[in-house]
């Protein structure tokens, strides 16, 4: 009926500004069903949630990203991360014993006489190979090695080099002293020491005189560069005597 139309249209019309024709005809919502039980929106509602926090996280990283200087400090802390990350991955795969390594004690004053056990290394001014001097009770804690002139010993002392970081855990050096540096198999050291180790020049072989040592001597020192032990006339069957005397040596540290 035109008359029921013109009242629907007025009756609208009172509702506000928003009405128009169209939204009169727009019956879509009279589709909806409401659900018998409401839990059964549970995943509509959560998914609501979900989209309000993720709007939210957006809007707080807009708000600091347009804030002053926010980009730079941005660079910055993803610069940082980076590092840290590089950082951990070398030192997976490039352990460095070094930073293990025990520390030194300040260095005691024994009444035993130097060279002896209990006393303290005799002081010889040695040098590294490329000059450097190098005081021969600054080597300590760990086993310095005497390697005689005549000694073709360079493979045996790198893997008693080999045995003195593995028995201790990384804990200690060996020092390796020899007259020229070189041995008398024209080198240094025929392999490749473990980090920490080195090897020392003694020209006229002035500690291991004052030792007594003839042959390839181990001297095992303690963290206050007292002696703990010597090991005369060392071969190949003496890595076992090495383990057990530097286990035993940090069992039992020098009373401070």
């Amino acid at each position: 009926m035109p008359e029921d139309d013109d009242r629907s249209r007025e009756a609208a019309s009172a509702g506000g500004p928003g009405w128009s024709e169209d939204s009169a005809a727009d019956t879509s919502w009279a589709d909806a069903v409401a659900p018998d039980d409401l839990s059964s929106l549970a995943g509509d509602v959560a998914a609501y949630h979900r989209e309000l926090r993720a709007a939210r996280r957006r809007a707080a990283i807009d708000h600091y990203v347009g804030r002053p200087g926010a980009p730079v400090l941005t660079v910055i802390l993803v610069a940082l991360g980076l590092a840290a990350v590089v950082a951990t991955l070398l030192t997976v795969a490039h352990p460095n014993h070094r930073s293990t390594l025990e520390g030194r004690a300040p260095l005691a004053h024994p009444t035993i006489s130097a060279g002896m056990r209990g006393g303290l290394v005799p002081a010889v001014d040695l040098q590294t190979p490329d000059g450097q001097p190098q005081a021969s009770q600054d080597l300590r804690p760990g086993v310095i090695a005497l390697m005689p002139a005549s000694c073709r010993c360079g493979d045996l002392v790198v893997s008693l080099a080999d045995t003195t970081a593995t028995a201790t855990k990384g804990k200690l050096a060996l020092f390796a002293i020899a007259p020229g540096v070189k041995n008398a198999d024209g080198d240094a050291l025929p392999g490749q020491l473990p980090a920490g180790s080195a090897v020392y020049d003694d020209p006229d072989s002035t500690l291991a005189a004052a030792i007594g040592g003839s042959g390839l001597t181990l001297v095992l020192v303690q963290p206050d560069g007292t002696i703990y032990q010597t090991l005369p006339d060392v071969t190949a069957s003496s890595s076992d005597e090495l383990t057990k005397q530097l286990v035993a040596m940090l069992l039992h540290p020098p009373a401070s």
